[in-house]
């Protein structure tokens, strides 16, 4: 979502379309679209469905982001001629670890974009040695617009919080969860723990 503003000033004719795989996604973006921009649900990276995909909305490019990188659909808009690019890739050492085991596959993604972005100068490495081509341009998180909000529901809930310190966990599993209520015992008695579950 952060850059379709950016790219708009360049290509201002353009409309876009943004996929997500969660419920949760798809109702923060309902309220939160820029111009000319639809949300849609990715479908299962199944043949069938990759070609329906992009036989109905026909995109003139694909734009990944991070690490959710999906085979199937990769390879059917590279061979519908569709020009891919990776923005913001990111890839840990544990990420890495997972898949130097199949190196060959990942350089076979890898090697069907025409620019690999990489967040960090480890992602970098990391990338390259399954076989892609990467710059690093650091992460664009920091152009990410803030999200729109009610602000009189807003203005309530920091009366209610006021001066409370607050942890929030942000896009957690239940073992994050677990993790992070055990914490509560550590810290001071009027911590406010807000959980984001990713469901």
């Amino acid at each position: 979502r952060s850059i379709i503003p950016i790219m708009a000033k360049h290509c201002p004719e353009a409309h876009y379309l943004v996929t997500s795989g969660t419920r949760q996604s798809a109702v923060v973006f309902a309220v939160n679209l820029p111009n000319r921009t639809i949300h849609q649900y990715f479908p299962a990276d199944i043949t069938r469905y990759c070609r329906r995909f992009l036989e109905h909305w026909k995109p003139d490019i694909c734009i990944w982001s991070e690490q959710e990188l999906w085979p199937n659909m990769i390879w059917h808009a590279d061979q519908a001629g569709i020009p891919q690019v990776v923005i913001n890739a990111r890839m840990n050492e544990r990420a890495y670890k997972s898949r130097v085991r199949f190196a060959q596959m990942f350089g076979e993604i890898y090697r069907r974009f025409a620019l690999i972005s990489a967040q960090d100068e480890q992602s970098a490495r990391h990338i390259t040695a399954l076989g892609g081509k990467v710059r690093v341009d650091g992460s664009l998180k920091p152009l990410a617009p803030a999200l729109e909000a009610d602000e009189e529901a807003l203005r309530i809930r920091s009366e209610q919080i006021g001066a409370r310190p607050i942890l929030c966990l942000a896009s957690s599993h239940p073992n994050d969860e677990d993790i992070a209520l055990a914490a509560l015992a550590h810290l001071p008695a009027d911590t406010l723990l807000v959980i984001v579950p990713r469901r």
